[in-house]
């Protein structure tokens, strides 16, 4: 039996517009032992409130890494 992605319901008629590299990452079919891994570099960018109270959600166990840019 052949199960459809599991984020192809999520993602409804949309599902077909997405680039392959998002088929990719959302491939995993339900009742398997299916796995997606990718490298690469993500740059994110934080609003100036965030960045500075990255120290205090730091000190409460939050991972906080914000360089400006």
């Amino acid at each position: 039996m052949t199960y459809d992605p599991i984020f192809k319901s999520i993602f409804g008629n949309d599902w077909d517009k997405l680039p392959p590299v998002m088929h990719k990452h959302y491939a995993n079919k339900p009742y398997s032992n299916d796995s997606y891994s990718c490298r690469g570099t993500m740059s994110v960018k934080a609003h100036i409130l965030m960045r500075l109270l990255a120290p205090l959600s730091h000190l409460l166990g939050g991972y906080t890494n914000c360089q400006p840019s």
